[in-house]
């Protein structure tokens, strides 16, 4: 018998006290930029900036300057950098990390049931130009569309966002 094995079954999710939606960023206002060619990511980032004050969701490329902080939010999945699309994709992906004001901010689907994969086959599509400018540096949150995780995914992610700073 394995004693150090946890079971993480869906009863088994607890959040600390501690751990709540962030109502309102800090640091002040921030646009979730999202692009067209990443599938999900629009409706992720619409859903935090409903949900969190000072938070907006946009378009890349950006229409109009923003007031505040721009963080790009990129949606890992088994559809990113795939076909066309993905090429598009790559090339917004490239103008962010050309910019270097901030780094993207990543969510990773894991869950077939919720478009994901594995994150090794993202990183097999991912353009190596993308991987060498050090795209993956930071860690990906994970993203769950089944109800009870999302709640937990969508916490983590106002925190980070309220922990990010002014580039």
């Amino acid at each position: 018998m394995d004693h150090g094995a946890i079971s993480l079954g869906s009863d088994a999710l607890y959040l600390h006290k501690e751990a709540r939606l962030v109502p309102k960023l800090r640091a002040g206002p921030l646009t979730l930029a999202f692009s067209r060619h990443n599938h999900g990511a629009r409706e992720i980032a619409l859903e935090i900036a409903s949900l969190v004050a000072g938070c907006s969701a946009a378009e890349w490329p950006l229409s109009d300057p923003p007031a505040g902080r721009v963080v790009p939010l990129l949606l890992l999945d088994a559809s990113t950098f795939g076909g066309d699309s993905g090429e598009r994709l790559a090339g917004e992906v490239r103008q962010w990390c050309a910019q270097r004001a901030t780094t993207p901010l990543l969510l990773h689907a894991a869950l077939a049931e919720d478009g994901g994969c594995p994150f090794e086959e993202v990183m097999q599509r991912t353009p190596t130009d993308l991987v060498h400018a050090k795209l993956y540096s930071q860690i990906a949150l994970p993203w769950f569309q089944q109800p009870d995780f999302r709640k937990a995914a969508l916490v983590a992610l106002s925190q980070e966002l309220d922990q990010r700073k002014a580039a």
